[in-house]
């Protein structure tokens, strides 16, 4: 904590001691008036110390604690902003995660179209270009050709989207 904080930074506790201090003040100021009233009609003048210190200088003092206060908030909250910041890897891929994920998505679609070519005929024409793919792997369109092309393309998928994740972690 700072030594201008101890003097300046509001707290509720600051706020009941500067409202207390101005009535205390204002108080004061009619007390003196009154004790030495006829002091001041023969010269015409008021008790100036109190009455300053209520009416200028508490005033000054609670506006200058408010922006003080404001401005120390905000740098703690800009703090506090930035160090967020830096514990999270701002936008970057967890490319292994992404790998994963595109792998079983890319295995899942092989699979099924593979096994929807096989058993009902739909999608011929996506598991001839497959076959086209992976034929020379051992790729067919059958129960285990559904199975190689899975792994295959679990492969395929895997790569692709870690080196997707990678280069663009690399070009943040």
């Amino acid at each position: 904590m700072k030594r201008s904080d101890k003097y300046f930074l509001l707290s509720w506790r600051k706020a009941w001691i500067i409202v207390v201090c101005w009535f205390l003040a204002v108080i004061l100021h009619n007390l003196f008036y009154a004790l030495f009233k006829s002091y001041f009609d023969a010269t015409g003048g008021d008790e100036p110390v109190f009455f300053i210190i209520a009416i200028i200088l508490i005033p000054i003092y609670v506006l200058i604690c408010i922006v003080y206060s404001l401005i120390e908030l905000i740098k703690r909250r800009l703090k506090m902003v930035k160090k967020k910041i830096k514990k999270e890897k701002a936008g970057k891929l967890d490319a292994g995660k992404l790998g994963l994920a595109s792998g079983i998505l890319f295995a899942a679609c092989v699979f099924l179209m593979t096994l929807s070519a096989t058993w009902i005929g739909y999608g011929q024409h996506c598991a001839l270009s497959i076959q086209d793919i992976y034929g020379f792997l051992g790729y067919s369109i059958s129960f285990v050709g559904a199975i190689l092309g899975a792994v295959y393309a679990f492969i395929d998928g895997f790569i692709f989207a870690w080196l997707l994740a990678s280069i663009y972690n690399k070009l943040l």
